[in-house]
C-alpha cells in the first residue's frame, strides 16, 4: 500500500468517465483530487502541496502543455504525467521540453496510471532500499576479503569497487548507512597501508608509479602519429575523477584506469617524476643543476618539467616529436590559453598543468569559507565537478576533441583529512610538510607513520648519510612540540598530503576520444 500522506491531483476534462481508474488508485493507497480544467488544476497548485499532477492534454480553455509550464513555474520539482491520445512527435517534444515526468498514450488502464505514479513518488525510496541491502549483503564480505589480498591489481579493483560504493551512497544522501561506509573506508585503508608498507619497494618495479607512465600511456601514441594531449590535475583524486565521469561521459568515450604516487605523496617527487620517466634519486642524478636550484629555491620546485619532458624524447628517440607545455595556476592563465589553443593543432604532444584542485585543498586552512563549502569529501568532490564543467579547461577538451586528439588527464597525488596530530622532534633544516618530513635522524613511532631509514631502496634522494624520511600514516600530521595547540588547532580536520593513505595514493587516469 502506498502511503496515505501520497497526493494526486487529476485534471481532465472528461475524468468523470475516469471513476473506475481514480478508485484503483484510492485502492492502492493514494489520495486523489480531480478537476475538469487546466485552469482549476493550476489554481489548486498555487494552494496545495500534491506529489504528482496528472493532466490530459487535451483540454478545453487551458490545454495540457500550458497547464504544465504553468505548474512547473510554481513547483519545477513537481512530477507531472501527461495523457494524450495524440502521439504526434512534436507534443512528446514539447512535454519533455516542459520538463514532463512521464507521457501515456490513450486509452490507459488503472494498473499503467498506478506504475507511473508508484515510480515517479517511489523511485526513490525503492532504489535507496535496494542499494542498501546491497550494501549490507557485500558489506561483511568486504571486511574479511580486505584481509587477505596479497597483490596490487586486487587492490586496486576492490578500491574501486568501494569507491563506487561510496558514490552511490551519496547519491541517496541516507545518513544511516554512512558509519558502515566511513569504518569500511577505515579498515580498508589501514589494510591497504599495511600491505603498501611491506611491498612498496618491490612495487616500484612495477608500471604503477610515475616514471613509468609516458612509455605507458604516451609512447603507443607517439609510435602511431596519433596528436595527444597530457593534462595533469595537480592533487585530483581517484574518487573526485570517477565523479568527473558523469560530465565527461556526455562528451567523450571515456576509459579509467589506476596508477600510483610515489612515497611521498608530494608534487616535487611524483609530477617531476611524470614528466622526466624518472625516480626521484636519478632526477638528482640526471639533472644536479635543476636539482640544485629546486632544493634552494621552493618556487623551483616544478619548474623544469618541461626541460624532463623534452630531455625525455630526445634520450628515448622521440625528438621528432614536436611539443607545447603549459602551466596554469590563474584562471587568466587558463582563458588565454584556450583563446590560443587552435594555434597548437599541428603540435603532436601538448601538456597542461592545472593547479586549481590543489590551491583548493591548500586553502582549507586559511579560509574559514572554504571549510564551509567543503567539510567533506563529498562536498570537496562536488566542487572539483562545479568548476571543470564550466572551465576553460573543459572547453579546452572539446576542442582537442574536434583536433581529432587523444586526451589523458592525470594526477601526480591525492589529499586526505588529518584528525590525528602526533608530535615530533627535528632541526630548522628538517622539511616543512604535515605529512612527511625529510631531515637528520627523524623517528616516528609504526603506528603513526612509516620511517624510510635507507632512503635510496625508495629511490629518494638525500643530502647526507643521516638524513631520513618519515611518513604519515592515514589521519596523522606532525606537529613541533612548540606551538603545539596553535598548530594542532590550525590543521585538525584539513585537506594535506604527502603522506601514506588511499586518498594521496591512488591516482585516476583518464583516456578520452
Amino acid at each position: 500500500m502506498m502511503s496515505d500522506y501520497v497526493k494526486i491531483l487529476w485534471a481532465d476534462d472528461e475524468i468523470n468517465l475516469l471513476k473506475s481508474h481514480v478508485i484503483f488508485l484510492e485502492d492502492k493507497g493514494f489520495n486523489v483530487e480531480t478537476v475538469s480544467s487546466g485552469e482549476e488544476a493550476f489554481s489548486l497548485c498555487k494552494k496545495n502541496r500534491y506529489d504528482v499532477v496528472l493532466l490530459d492534454e487535451m483540454m478545453a480553455g487551458m490545454d495540457g502543455i500550458e497547464t504544465l509550464q504553468k505548474i512547473k513555474k510554481i513547483n519545477p520539482a513537481i512530477p507531472v504525467i501527461m495523457i494524450t491520445k495524440n502521439e504526434e512527435e512534436w507534443l512528446m517534444d514539447e512535454a519533455i521540453a516542459s520538463q514532463i515526468s512521464d507521457y501515456l498514450i490513450k486509452p490507459v488502464s488503472p494498473v499503467q496510471i498506478f506504475l507511473s505514479c508508484k515510480k515517479n513518488v517511489d523511485s526513490d525510496k525503492i532504489r535507496t532500499n535496494k542499494m542498501i541491502k546491497q550494501f549490507l549483503d557485500e558489506y561483511n564480505s568486504i571486511q574479511e576479503s580486505i584481509k587477505s589480498i596479497s597483490n596490487i591489481d586486487e587492490w586496486l579493483d576492490m578500491i574501486d569497487k568501494i569507491i563506487d560504493w561510496e558514490l552511490e551512497i551519496d547519491s541517496i544522501n541516507d545518513e544511516a548507512i554512512k558509519p558502515f561506509l566511513k569504518d569500511l573506508k577505515n579498515s580498508t585503508d589501514k589494510n591497504f597501508v599495511n600491505y603498501f608498507e611491506k611491498n612498496y619497494t618491490d612495487l616500484l618495479n612495477s608500471d604503477f608509479f610515475p616514471n613509468k607512465f609516458i612509455k605507458k600511456y604516451l609512447e603507443p601514441s607517439f609510435r602511431s602519429n596519433q596528436k595527444t594531449a597530457l593534462i595533469v590535475l595537480d592533487c585530483l583524486r581517484y574518487d573526485q575523477a570517477k565523479f568527473l565521469l558523469q560530465k565527461l561521459c556526455s562528451d567523450f568515450e571515456v576509459k579509467i584506469s589506476s596508477a600510483l604516487s610515489f612515497l611521498p605523496t608530494s608534487t616535487q617527487y611524483s609530477r617531476n617524476s611524470i614528466f622526466s620517466g624518472l625516480f626521484p634519486d636519478e632526477l638528482k642524478d640526471k639533472f644536479p643543476f635543476e636539482w640544485k636550484q629546486m632544493m634552494e629555491n621552493e618556487s623551483k620546485l616544478n619548474h623544469f618539467e618541461n626541460i624532463f619532458f623534452k630531455e625525455y624524447l630526445k634520450s628515448n628517440s622521440f625528438d621528432h616529436i614536436s611539443n607545447h607545455y603549459e602551466k596554469i595556476v590563474e584562471l587568466n592563465q587558463g582563458n588565454k590559453l584556450y583563446n590560443k589553443i587552435k594555434e597548437y593543432r599541428s603540435i603532436d604532444c601538448i601538456s597542461i598543468v592545472v593547479n586549481f584542485i590543489d590551491i583548493l585543498g591548500h586553502s582549507f586552512s586559511k579560509s574559514k569559507i572554504i571549510k564551509e563549502i567543503i567539510p567533506n569529501d563529498h562536498s570537496y568532490r562536488k566542487e572539483v565537478l562545479n568548476w571543470f564543467e564550466d572551465s576553460w579547461l573543459y572547453k579546452t577538451l572539446i576542442e582537442f576533441k574536434k583536433n581529432n586528439r587523444k586526451i589523458i588527464i592525470t594526477s601526480d597525488h591525492g589529499t586526505t583529512i588529518v584528525n590525528r596530530p602526533t608530535i615530533i622532534k627535528a632541526d630548522k633544516n628538517t622539511s616543512s610538510g604535515l605529512r612527511y618530513k625529510k631531515g637528520i635522524n627523524l623517528n616516528v613511532s609504526n603506528k603513526e607513520g612509516i620511517l624510510i631509514k635507507n632512503p635510496s631502496d625508495y629511490h629518494l634522494p638525500i643530502a647526507s648519510l643521516n638524513e631520513n624520511y618519515i611518513i604519515a600514516k592515514p589521519g596523522y600530521y606532525f606537529v613541533y612540540p612548540n606551538d603545539y595547540n596553535k598548530y594542532k588547532n590550525l590543521y585538525i580536520n584539513s585537506y594535506q598530503h604527502g603522506g601514506v593513505s588511499i586518498d594521496e595514493l591512488l591516482l585516476p587516469v583518464l583516456e578520452l576520444k
